[in-house]
């Protein structure tokens, strides 16, 4: 997606302790990350389509800016259907759109930072 790699953060607690290795996938994340990973071409497209109707703004000097792309299962919310598409900028900004999904359904955009 803008030809950027997706990357997959699926978060198994809220505050990690980054000392110690992490909790495995619940069996949800892992049906879930299945589940988008077979729908990920049509998922992307749409997710393309939604920020670009949106509109990304330049970096300072009139370049793209640089992105990272990645596919969001927060701990938070581990119900085996709740993910969000995030397309962040990477300049520092703090911004970035965010697509929610249930399962593969497209449910709404919104952006923020």
């Amino acid at each position: 997606m803008f030809g950027k790699t997706v990357l997959l953060i699926a978060e198994t607690e809220a505050e990690p302790d980054f000392s110690k290795l992490p909790q495995p996938v619940s069996p949800f994340q892992a049906a879930l990350v299945q589940q988008i990973a077979g729908a990920l071409p049509q998922i992307v497209r749409k997710a393309k389509w939604e920020v670009e109707s949106i509109g990304i703004e330049p970096a300072e000097d009139g370049s793209p800016p640089p992105l990272n792309i990645y596919a969001w299962l927060p701990s938070t919310n581990d119900d085996g259907k709740s993910w969000e598409l995030v397309v962040e900028r990477a300049d520092g900004s703090n911004f970035a759109y965010h697509l929610a999904y249930q399962g593969t359904k497209f449910v709404e955009t919104w952006a923020g930072d």
